[in-house]
């Protein structure tokens, strides 16, 4: 019975702090991985000149970049802490998602900036929740306790791109920057609960290991 007790993972603030904070990171990366070529397609419909770069292309590019993004967050978090470089980034991805759909109307070279920088910022956390949820399980919990992650993490993964949806049929059909414009804000609110969580939750929790990333 205790095999499938996942109270105690509920009862570890450390642990619940950075399951959280995983959960409205996988809201906002599955959520621009699923609308980010439809953006920069709408986008296009605007623009005066054509543009031999395809959406396609722009988020294969920008997937890659945020790769090496991830890399950079861990290491960052290994030498100024975990939670002070996720403050950070997610607090840098909720104001980049506050005003990227606004900007539809663009230049396409310009936008195509801006869709790279943010999917740095929105994969530059990844590898840094990850860590904070392996090193803050309980000793003989750590099975239980990604399972919990991975439950919340996915839930939002489902949830996050129908929000979006969502936002975009009520506010205007996604036929006008204003839509998309609320929608990416929808997802930047998201995201901005997670250094609140994080400040939350954090000072709670039993020093378990040393609060920077360790190498595994």
């Amino acid at each position: 019975a205790k095999l499938f007790d996942f109270r105690p993972v509920f009862r570890n603030p450390g642990a619940m702090a950075y399951i959280l904070a995983y959960a409205v990171h996988v809201w906002e990366i599955f959520t621009f991985r699923s609308w980010v070529v439809a953006f920069l397609a709408f986008s296009l419909t605007l623009q005066s000149r054509a543009s031999l770069i395809a959406p396609t292309s722009v988020a294969a590019v920008s997937s890659l970049a945020a790769m090496w993004a991830s890399i950079g967050g861990a290491e960052l978090a290994v030498r100024y802490g975990k939670q002070r470089v996720l403050t950070l980034i997610m607090g840098g991805s909720a104001l980049m998602a506050a005003g990227l759909g606004f900007t539809a109307t663009w230049p396409y070279p310009v936008l195509i900036g801006l869709i790279i920088i943010y999917a740095c910022f929105v994969q530059g956390d990844s590898a840094t929740v990850h860590a904070g949820v392996v090193q803050s399980a309980e000793a003989g919990r750590l099975g239980v306790t990604m399972a919990v992650q991975s439950f919340l993490g996915f839930t939002c993964a489902f949830l996050g791109p129908l929000v979006f949806g969502l936002v975009l049929d009520v506010s205007g059909f996604s036929e006008t920057p204003r839509s998309w414009g609320l929608a990416f804000m929808a997802t930047g609110a998201v995201i901005a609960t997670g250094p609140i969580i994080l400040a939350w939750l954090l000072p709670k929790a039993h020093p378990l290991r040393d609060e920077r990333v360790e190498p595994i």
